[in-house]
């Protein structure tokens, strides 16, 4: 036990000499400098035209070091805004986004005397485009039905593509309100039906799907469905084209 003693206090001794270090010392090295941990803090979400504050942390604590929030552009990280950390090892910064979609950001803090340079994990937001029934940009397809206006709204990432008149559910069979999705999808839809059917509310199977009796759809607005919202046959195919399974469908008053 004593002749361990005595081999790991001379390791201890010409380690430095050596450049080596021993079995348990800090990786590193004596002298070398520490890479802190660096944390951002951002909305998953937010609408263009909002202003949203970013945070940075940085630990251990290294009050005064330099920070860049630097933004994804073309596959490179360009700065966004920066300064230096509080007393906390902290900085805030305020963020309006100029343009929609996703945005990835990251922070990168610079190297000091005593400590190493940081990078955070990079988080992926999306910017909103701002639309009158607040549709978040990230879903590709998106139905609007709003039922007091007998009207279908069809978006994609947030625009406004299309607006059908629809007729809608008669007194006893309302049209339900809420959010759904489509479930099942058949072309032809056969019979009233028409040209093709999206289902998406059980039960009772209430759809969006065409019809056989277009001449009815010509008198607006008009409450005759079981719950459906029914829309002329072509009108009904192109929306068929653009909306799979799983598109959501959010009906409001």
């Amino acid at each position: 036990m004593q002749l361990r003693r005595i081999v790991v206090l001379l390791l201890c001794l010409i380690a430095p000499a050596l450049a080596v270090a021993p079995a348990g010392a800090w990786a590193a090295g004596p002298g070398a400098a520490a890479a802190p941990s660096v944390t951002l803090q951002a909305p998953r979400s937010l609408w263009l035209g909002d202003t949203v504050t970013l945070m940075v942390t940085v630990s251990p604590a290294v009050p005064g070091g330099l920070v860049a929030i630097e933004r994804e552009e073309a596959g490179k990280w360009v700065p966004l805004a920066g300064g230096a950390l509080d007393e906390t090892s902290r900085l805030s910064v305020v963020w309006e986004p100029d343009a929609f979609g996703f945005v990835r950001l990251r922070a990168s803090l610079a190297a000091g005397s005593e400590y190493a340079a940081g990078v955070s994990a990079t988080r992926k937001l999306v910017v909103n485009r701002p639309n009158k029934h607040d549709v978040p940009y990230r879903f590709a397809h998106y139905i609007v039905i709003v039922v007091h206006e007998y009207k279908l709204y069809y978006y994609e990432h947030g625009e406004n593509m299309r607006t059908f008149r629809v007729a809608l559910g008669r007194p006893g069979y309302r049209t339900p309100i809420g959010r759904f999705h489509i479930y099942a999808r058949r072309r032809p839809g056969g019979g009233p039906l028409g040209a093709c059917v999206m289902y998406y509310h059980q039960p009772g199977g209430i759809a969006i799907h065409g019809t056989d009796e277009p001449g009815l759809l010509g008198r607006f607005p008009r409450p005759f469905s079981h719950g459906c919202a029914r829309m002329y046959n072509s009108q009904a195919l192109w929306l068929y084209a653009r909306c799979p399974r799983g598109t959501p469908v959010h009906n409001i008053r």
